[in-house]
């Protein structure tokens, strides 16, 4: 856990020391350089997407984590606020194929919900119908969304889950997410932002 600064109020003719120096100046600015964060990936295509089910996605990979949390061996879905504050959150996944101006995705970013759609708090979401490019079945989704929690107290933590409702019409991949850095980084994540 990292520790919020909370600086000193000063005495008028109060001599600083050094200690309180590094406390108040150094320590702090060194917070707030690099506070808390977290962004995840996977390595691998999710596939097989339940049709019309939100679903909850788990994470294999941590791309930065600054103050551990995101856990890849456990509860691989949730990143996990370990110092307290208001987070900056952000989602953007890609699904592998689909049909052009054929059904709608959906992304959606919860607080608290123990991986189930019905439970928790929404924390920002992002619902759209296909886009409108030319008919390929190689054609690739994006869907994402930011936003900013309310206060998040110590292991509060945030989960995504996606949504769609096309029919696997090229078969199975039509229901995976893409996982490719080369063309749309597809993370998960959030950076503390006050307390």
């Amino acid at each position: 856990m990292a520790t919020v600064p909370a600086p000193r109020t000063w005495a008028p003719g109060e001599i600083p020391t050094a200690a309180q120096f590094n406390t108040d100046i150094k320590d702090a600015e060194n917070f707030y350089k690099t506070p808390p964060s977290v962004s995840v990936r996977n390595t691998t295509n999710v596939p097989d997407v339940a049709t019309e089910t939100w679903t909850v996605l788990t994470w294999n990979t941590d791309v930065v984590d600054t103050d551990a949390m995101h856990d890849t061996g456990s509860n691989t879905s949730r990143l996990v606020a370990k110092t307290q504050g208001y987070y900056y959150v952000f989602a953007r996944i890609r699904w592998e194929w689909h049909t052009d101006n054929v059904g709608a995705r959906g992304i959606w970013i919860k607080k608290n919900s123990a991986g189930s759609a019905a439970s928790g708090t929404t924390v920002t979401n992002d619902f759209r119908h296909s886009c409108n490019w030319a008919s390929t079945p190689a054609n690739r989704h994006g869907v994402g969304c930011t936003g900013f929690t309310s206060l998040l107290a110590v292991n509060d933590y945030l989960e995504c889950f996606v949504w769609h409702d096309q029919d696997n019409l090229f078969g199975s991949d039509a229901s995976e997410i893409w996982h490719s850095d080369t063309t749309l980084q597809v993370r998960f994540g959030m950076v503390w932002v006050r307390y």
